[in-house]
């Protein structure tokens, strides 16, 4: 008999007989209803449970890996590649030459989306954030009130993710802007595409796409103008 109250409790489920769509039910009931963690799995150490919240995931090893909280349940993302890692970088450069005073340009910041619970933390790969509210918090990790955009460059492990998992819950956050960064092959002289999306009525709508050869252009949050080729050109 299993000590770990999670799994007695869906081992309690499975024994009923339910359904495969009412097990799913249930256990986004069970998620929305909080199961309190539990402990660590014993095989990986992580953290274990429905219920997780931000004080959990500060127990995860710094191994270059992402965990996020996704309504209580742990999100683990891989190291991301030599190829992200540039595009991200050179992205970062022309935002915070293109950011004023009144703006701060951060990247791989714990973000908490739903400062009530905690129980839904993001890492954008780059975000911009009010510069008072920035600068006056105090804690390790920025509260959404004061994000005006997030950025995602999507690899081919988290396209799925960053298109509509990450979309919804920044939305539901009521994060103003969104942009996603997509790499149009898997070679290793992929070119980007950018798109950005302004929340309307609780709903992203895409205002502006570009691809190499094109001209990205936005007045919102930040005023920025740039051709995608040059996110992956090579000196």
């Amino acid at each position: 008999m299993t000590s770990n109250p999670e799994l007695a409790f869906f081992a309690a489920l499975a024994r009923e007989g339910l359904t495969e769509d009412e097990l799913i039910g249930a256990a986004r009931s069970a998620a929305a209803s909080g199961i309190p963690a539990t402990g660590a799995d014993p095989f990986t150490g992580l953290p274990t449970g429905a219920g997780l919240t931000y004080t959990d995931l500060l127990n995860t090893p710094a191994d270059g890996r992402r965990y996020e909280l996704i309504d209580g349940c742990l999100l683990v993302s891989p190291t991301p590649s030599l190829r992200h890692q540039y595009v991200v970088g050179r992205l970062f450069r022309f935002l915070v030459d293109a950011a004023g005073p009144s703006l701060v340009v951060g990247e791989n910041s714990d973000i908490i989306l739903d400062p009530g619970t905690e129980r839904r933390t993001a890492i954008p790969d780059i975000y911009i954030a009010g510069a008072d509210g920035f600068w006056e918090t105090t804690e390790h990790a920025l509260p959404v009130t004061h994000l005006r955009l997030v950025v995602e460059v999507a690899s081919p492990s988290s396209a799925i993710t960053d298109r509509v998992l990450k979309a919804e819950v920044y939305a539901e956050a009521g994060i103003a802007h969104y942009w996603r960064v997509e790499f149009a092959s898997d070679d290793r002289y992929a070119t980007c595409v950018v798109v950005a999306y302004r929340l309307v009525d609780g709903t992203y709508h895409e205002v502006e796409r570009a691809g190499p050869g094109e001209t990205f252009a936005v007045r919102e949050p930040i005023g920025i103008s740039f051709d995608p080729l040059v996110l992956t050109a090579r000196p």
